[in-house]
């Protein structure tokens, strides 16, 4: 599971499903849990790369490492299913270095989420590291009407397959 490193229970925004770590923060990532394990002596070939089809929102925020407001009305958390992303009126965003995708404005202020280029950045990792390839959380919130540049699901099986 690559996913949840940051949604209400931090103290400040960030990235939900980073691969790498943003520098100086203390966000987990993705690398950094493959590391883990690998270290631990699980086989590479064992293990799975998580990714979120949904995104975390963090209502005041611009950006990771901001404080930002709950939505007390908000039973899921602050949650957006992928099909839902970007938010209307809220501008997208790509972190590179993070591998993460981001959007912002509106009420829901900092959204983080995965959007098909950072799944297949992920598959290339995971191709790369030997891993046994990626699982997704969940696979009905992703969007079915589109290619490997509109579903997570296609994406990461594209790259995978290359």
């Amino acid at each position: 599971m690559c996913y949840d490193y940051a949604g209400p229970w931090t103290a400040t925004a960030g990235h939900h499903a980073a691969l790498f770590a943003t520098p100086g923060s203390s966000t987990p990532s993705g690398a950094a849990a493959v590391a883990h394990c690998l270290a631990q002596q699980v086989p590479a070939a064992k293990i799975l790369l998580g990714v979120p089809c949904y995104g975390r929102a963090f209502p005041g925020a611009s950006g990771p490492g901001q404080a930002f407001t709950a939505a007390a009305s908000d039973e899921e958390g602050g949650t957006f299913e992928f099909r839902e992303l970007p938010r209307a009126g809220a501008a997208a965003f790509l972190d590179e270095k993070a591998v993460a995708a981001y959007c912002v404005g509106g009420a829901a202020g900092f959204v983080s989420y995965d959007m098909p280029s950072t799944v297949r950045m992920k598959a290339r990792f995971a191709r790369e590291a030997r891993l046994a390839g990626l699982f997704y959380w969940t696979g009905t919130a992703d969007r079915v009407d589109g290619g490997e540049d509109e579903s997570l699901v296609v994406a990461g099986y594209c790259e995978l397959h290359r």
